[in-house]
């Protein structure tokens, strides 16, 4: 059909080639004639090669982590007080850690109740904000653990790193996935045979995220390591040590956590931040209050009808308990 198209179109062609204006004008309409079945079929083949990319990428990050890590971070953000936690970025430890040239991990750590989790949603907005350009060398990933029993994974050491491993493959779907993931994927797939593709270890999500990060340096960030698996956290660590021994790049690991034997066992080498009642007592107390009030006028205390006194005793009740007394 297209040939008997083309050479039609030729002989007219031939034919108008002995014309004058009026043969150029029909030219030009037989050639955009013949022009556009073409290019329509140009745009549908884009069209359905993209929407295969992006059913491919979907397959791809379902497959390695459906964690939504994202979510987690948003819940805590909004509990999060504007111009809180300041005091931690001006900590000489934090600083020297942030700008050193050398791969290390930074562990802030506490008794439960002094706020590790919300300093962490800060450390993790912060970096955010200095690294979204898409211009940025710089890869940056998170992982919110939990011992949750409507989220088990939240605990699972491999889920962790496959979590962490699918933020440093691809900062968004307009991006390429990063070529170690990649192949990660493809090798599970021909092993599938058509089936489900089975989930990385522990070993091959550190071995593919050494291999991303050979050309880009990385900031990774894990708040509340305790909730991790208590029997099996310790690969967790070994895997993340594992990840800055091997990188060629520098990559600044962020960890926080409980005071569990086990941790601080391991975390002998690491720089660290123990957060004190003075760091973080204007933080607690504003926390407070804004819980406290927010409560009030919600009728979620009394119906809302508590007095200026007894609401101060609430907020010293909850302000002392927070602080240990």
């Amino acid at each position: 059909m297209y040939w008997i198209v083309i050479e039609n179109t030729s002989s007219n062609v031939q034919n108008i080639l002995n014309v004058t204006e009026e043969g150029y004008e029909k030219l030009y309409l037989i050639l955009y004639e013949l022009d556009m079945p073409i290019n329509r079929i140009a745009t549908q083949v884009s069209g359905l090669h993209d929407a295969l990319e992006r059913k491919e990428w979907i397959k791809f990050f379902n497959w390695l982590s459906a964690i939504p890590y994202a979510k987690h971070h948003g819940a805590k953000s909004e509990l999060l007080l504007s111009g809180s936690c300041q005091w931690l970025f001006a900590k000489p430890v934090f600083l020297d850690w942030k700008r050193s040239s050398a791969s290390s991990i930074l562990w802030l750590h506490g008794i439960p109740g002094s706020g590790k989790s919300m300093l962490t949603c800060s450390v993790i907005k912060r970096f955010q904000e200095m690294y979204k350009s898409p211009d940025s060398s710089l890869l940056f990933a998170y992982f919110y653990c939990s011992w949750d029993t409507a989220e088990p994974t939240c605990a699972d050491p491999d889920h962790v790193l496959r979590s962490i491993l699918m933020e440093l493959s691809s900062s968004d779907m307009d991006a390429p996935i990063r070529q170690p993931a990649v192949l990660a994927y493809r090798e599970r797939l021909r092993e599938a045979r058509g089936g489900r593709p089975e989930d990385l270890t522990l070993k091959e999500c550190t071995t593919a995220i050494v291999k991303i990060l050979e050309d880009s340096p990385a900031i990774i960030v894990i708040e509340a390591l305790d909730e991790c698996d208590a029997v099996r956290r310790q690969d967790l660590i070994l895997a993340l040590r594992q990840i800055i021994r091997e990188s060629p790049s520098v990559v600044k690991i962020f960890l926080s956590s409980r005071d569990d034997r086990d941790i601080v066992t391991k975390m002998r080498t690491a720089s660290e931040v123990y957060i004190k009642a003075k760091d973080n007592s204007v933080d607690i107390k504003n926390f407070v209050v804004s819980q406290v009030e927010k409560a009030i006028e919600e009728e979620r205390i009394l119906n809302g009808k508590v007095s200026e006194s007894l609401k101060a005793d609430i907020i010293d009740t909850l302000i002392n308990k927070a602080n240990g007394m």
